[in-house]
């Protein structure tokens, strides 16, 4: 074997006898075949520069593999990776789809050769650019690989995605589809949606499809609604809207949608119904949080069920100037159909965690014209706070929020479980009014009457809101009551007193009073939970022997309820009144539909009142 020197910049081999023998001649040859084989020897392949160059490409054989740097124009980065032929033309049923599918000019389909996973950036997706276009193509290669996972990873030059939107997956032919960006929180990859539309609508049309129950879902995103500009938040538009998907699961975090007729997410029943829905949002500074709402067009298949949903909010209002409300039933739009309802969601479950800041009005839930949330719904609600501060001198009775308000006929009856305020001792007696206000809201010249089924229009059975504090000796003397007025006919409300006088705290008195709202000219009738009632008696004589004798026997009894505490109508303390002192039963034109708190005079008082007063709709 020759040495050093005639061993340099050649390839050596052995011949059938051992010898050695140089395999290249030529030096340049035998150099390029070293750097191939050194571990960067990937550069001296060819490559497509972009997808352009890559459509030109004329494939001579079905395993021909290549090398493709980007997959769109103008990136800003590369994408490097390795895609084979998999049928040498297209026989026009296959779709490019830019990313798992491609099909040159020459009509040859070339596949991506790894598709177990599918994931934003193979089909070119780069932060700072439109994301759209890729989900579009996503969209396309899930039809056509069947792969109903789709990932959106953060960019890696760490700028936010833009979306000018209006993508849709159609999911009638029994494939499903799910947008995924981080499985296990709701605020993932940011996203910039910059066109007043929807970024992105699942859908079903539920009479062409043989496919029930197709699951759809959207997780661990941050979906932002921007100008066109990208410049500021507001949108007009939706983030996510679900129609007629049958367990549609959805869990991400939305901001800066502001417009009064949409929402950050949309549940609408387009073509049939939208049930069981598994939803948990984080929505901060959108004007609504999710809107459940028909298509009410002439000839349309939607229905009015939202049956089951599953709906788990923490919603944040601070648009300002604008009404915010963490849930809205009903069309917003005015449009309805000849139904009773349009809008029914029924034997569900809502949780809403709700901060009220801004807006010009803000709501935890708002139900409008042919909208229900009846009994078989429940509601768990902690509100932080009423938007409002503790005062002993504080006589609005405008509510800075609403936690419940129903218009224009909508129905609002589900079982509430109410956890709000922060402390629980917080606002006094003369911000009863406007707490009572706070927790539920209507207008009164619709709601003040009963439904068509004699039933109040709301019926928020377990809301409740507390006064607590104290009342000095002056006001305990002088006598005061606090009056609780605009309740809806029909409504029962529990009231329980807990109170005491300073200096005899081993002796706390409580009362619990039930309240029946009747007419408007009709006084309430106040009725304590504990009580006697009231026996009248009448005496008379009457002959008990021969001699004529005569002695007093009992003529008649006649009773009526208890309007006392124990049948007692002496009070000092705190008490419950309707318009009457007595709790007389009176008609007039200003008698209902109100009581008080009352507080008779006590000329001897000389100490402290602490009490706490809970007012519980039953």
């Amino acid at each position: 074997m020759s040495g050093v020197p005639g061993r340099r910049d050649s390839l050596q081999g052995f011949n059938n006898i051992g010898k050695p023998v140089p395999v290249f001649s030529f030096t340049e040859t035998a150099d390029l075949s070293l750097k191939l084989s050194d571990t960067d020897g990937l550069q001296y392949i060819g490559q497509c520069p972009d997808i352009n160059t890559f459509a030109q490409l004329n494939s001579a054989q079905l395993t021909s593999k290549y090398l493709l740097l980007s997959t769109q124009q103008a990136r800003g980065k590369v994408e490097v990776f390795f895609i084979a032929t998999h049928s040498l033309t297209n026989d026009s049923s296959l779709i490019d789809d830019n990313g798992f599918q491609i099909i040159n000019d020459t009509g040859q389909v070339i596949r991506r050769k790894d598709r177990s996973i599918m994931s934003a950036e193979m089909f070119g997706a780069i932060g700072g650019q439109d994301i759209s276009p890729v989900l579009n193509n996503m969209v396309l290669a899930s039809k056509t690989f069947n792969i109903q996972e789709a990932y959106i990873p953060h960019p890696l030059n760490k700028i936010d995605y833009t979306a000018t939107g209006g993508s849709v997956v159609d999911v009638t032919d029994g494939i499903g589809f799910n947008l995924i960006g981080i499985k296990t929180v709701n605020k993932g990859p940011a996203i910039n949606h910059i066109s007043n539309n929807i970024f992105f609508r699942f859908r079903k049309n539920g009479p062409a499809s043989s496919s029930f129950y197709e699951q759809c879902s959207v997780t661990g995103l941050l979906i932002r609604g921007r100008n066109a500009s990208n410049t500021a938040a507001g949108n007009d538009g939706y983030a996510i809207e679900a129609s007629d998907i049958i367990g549609f699961h959805c869990d991400i975090f939305c901001t800066g949608y502001t417009n009064t007729y949409a929402a950050a997410v949309s549940l609408y029943n387009d073509t049939s119904f939208t049930e069981q829905s598994r939803v948990k949002l984080h929505i901060r500074n959108c004007c609504n949080g999710v809107h459940f709402h028909r298509n009410a067009s002439a000839g349309s298949t939607s229905t009015n069920s939202f049956m089951g949903t599953d709906l788990e909010l923490s919603y944040q209002a601070g648009v300002s100037g604008k009404s915010n409300n963490g849930i809205v039933v009903g069309n917003l739009d005015g449009t309805s159909t000849s139904n009773t309802f349009d809008v029914n969601l029924y034997a569900s479950k809502l949780k809403v965690k709700y901060w009220a800041e801004g807006g010009s009005s803000t709501r935890a839930i708002l139900v409008v014209a042919k909208g229900i949330v009846p009994e078989s719904t429940t509601f768990d609600l902690i509100s932080d706070g009423y938007g409002f501060g503790t005062s002993d001198t504080d006589t609005t009775t405008d509510p800075a929020t609403q936690l419940i308000r129903v218009e224009n006929g909508g129905i609002f009856r589900a079982k509430c479980t109410d956890q709000s305020m922060q402390t629980g001792l917080s606002h006094r007696l003369n911000q009863l009014q406007r707490l009572r206000n706070s927790i539920f809201s209507f207008q009164d010249d619709t709601y003040k009457v009963p439904y068509t089924d004699a039933r109040p229009y709301i019926n928020p059975v377990g809301m409740s809101c507390i006064c607590s504090g104290t009342i000095d000796v002056a006001t305990q003397q002088a006598g005061s009551s606090w009056l609780i007025s605009g309740l809806p006919m029909g409504m029962r409300i529990k009231v329980t007193i807990n109170q005491y006088l300073e200096g005899e705290s081993v002796t706390s008195v409580q009362e619990v009073w039930e309240v029946l709202v009747r007419g408007d000219a009709q006084s309430v009738i106040c009725t304590p939970l504990v009580t006697n009632d009231v026996l009248t008696t009448t005496t008379g004589l009457a002959v008990i022997n021969s001699s004529f004798a005569t002695a007093s026997f009992l003529k008649s009894v006649a009773a009526a309820f208890g309007k006392f505490w124990q049948g007692d109508s002496t009070r000092t303390r705190l008490t419950v009144r309707n318009n009457n002192d007595d709790n007389s039963l009176t008609t007039g034109a200003s008698d209902g539909r109100k009581f008080r708190i009352f507080l008779p005079i006590n000329a001897s008082a000389n100490s402290i009142l602490h009490y706490s007063v809970k007012l519980e709709v039953v």
